[in-house]
């Protein structure tokens, strides 16, 4: 009996001893387990940090590219605008809107409509205004539509109609019928169709 008592108390000490060592591993393993798991929180948010500096210098490159475009596009309007307002100015300084018979004024405003659109070829239109008529395509994107019965050629409507809206707002059937915006009509087809118009038929001399 005295022998297993002593075994006993001698035995207490070790099993202790072991008992401290496994929870000293335990507790060296957590603490390791915690610090691991903070590296991979900290690498995450560093990664999640480094996308949205990324996304947000793409954003700025895009609004940069945004802002160039747009500047350009004021400064080549405003040179449009000076070119159209010192062709008025010399237009006007000429006969070419003087008086005469009715379909003589229409000529010359249309004549004057034709070089603010750009239009450079007038004997092209020799004694030929635009007749009230618009050619279609199965191909909307076509810029110039089958002949009408004198052999001109017509515009597509389906292809200009938004353009000019896009220029100027107004619609189709105000370009047709005001000698001026026709003209200025010509002269936008002739220079964005690469002067490929033989002949224009939408507003005719009656």
């Amino acid at each position: 009996m005295y022998y297993e008592t002593m075994t006993a108390r001698a035995r207490k000490p070790a099993v202790t001893a072991i008992v401290l060592a496994l929870l000293a591993v335990l507790f060296v393993t957590t603490a390791q387990s915690r610090a691991d798991g903070g590296d991979v929180v900290v690498s995450s948010a560093a990664a999640q940090t480094a996308a949205n500096v990324a996304e947000r210098d793409a954003q700025i490159l895009a609004l940069r590219e945004q802002l160039a475009f747009v500047q350009q596009a004021t400064l080549m309007s405003e040179a449009r605008a000076d070119d159209q307002a010192a062709m008025i100015s010399e237009l006007e300084g000429t006969a070419l809107l003087g008086g005469g018979p009715l379909v003589e004024r229409q000529m010359d405003e249309w004549r004057v409509g034709y070089y603010l659109g750009g239009g450079r070829n007038l004997a092209a239109f020799e004694n030929t205004i635009l007749p009230c008529e618009s050619g279609t395509q199965p191909d909307p994107f076509a810029a110039i539509s089958r002949t009408d019965d004198w052999g001109r050629a017509q515009i597509n409507r389906r292809t200009w109609a938004p353009r000019f809206a896009e220029l100027t707002g107004r619609q189709f059937e105000d370009w047709i019928l005001d000698p001026m915006l026709n003209g200025y009509m010509a002269g936008i087809v002739e220079n964005e169709h690469f002067g490929g118009l033989n002949a224009w038929t939408c507003w005719r001399r009656r």
